[in-house]
């Protein structure tokens, strides 16, 4: 899976010849590393937040991925934490653990689908979808 996510950024990337979007690409897959190899660690996620950080500037979309696995992050951390500290499980932890997963595979998706509806114009501006500029036209001038 971690193979098809770096043939399609490594796509994208070729085919906009965008500076700006590396940011994003970068974030994507560092996220999809920690989502599909095995045996990988709570740990392995905080590179995705520095790269993540610069998209949020492009596209204010990032933002919600941003808040959302900083919580999930969060969470993982505190679980390990916990468990290690006092060799106890987190009450009801074999629930919370395959629902933090499922929010992580939303937020890839989620991440993915940012990247790829992204429109660049002549000047090589990042422009966002036409749903956000009519919603918001304060963010996006024309």
């Amino acid at each position: 899976m971690f193979g098809l996510v770096f043939i399609y950024v490594s796509y994208f990337i070729l085919k906009t010849k965008d500076d700006k979007s590396i940011y994003i690409a970068c974030a994507i897959l560092f996220f999809a590393f920690f989502m599909f190899f095995t045996r990988i660690h709570e740990r392995y996620l905080f590179p995705m937040f520095a790269p993540l950080a610069v998209a949020m500037t492009l596209d204010r979309r990032f933002s919600y991925v941003y808040i959302l696995g900083t919580l999930t992050f969060l969470f993982n951390l505190y679980y390990v934490l916990e468990e290690s500290k006092t060799g106890i499980s987190y009450p009801n932890g074999e629930f919370l653990i395959p629902v933090t997963a499922g929010i992580n595979l939303v937020l890839l998706i989620y991440t993915i689908y940012c990247y790829s509806t992204y429109k660049i114009n002549i000047k090589g501006v990042i422009e966002a979808p036409q749903i956000l500029k009519s919603s918001r036209p304060d963010y996006f001038p024309e």
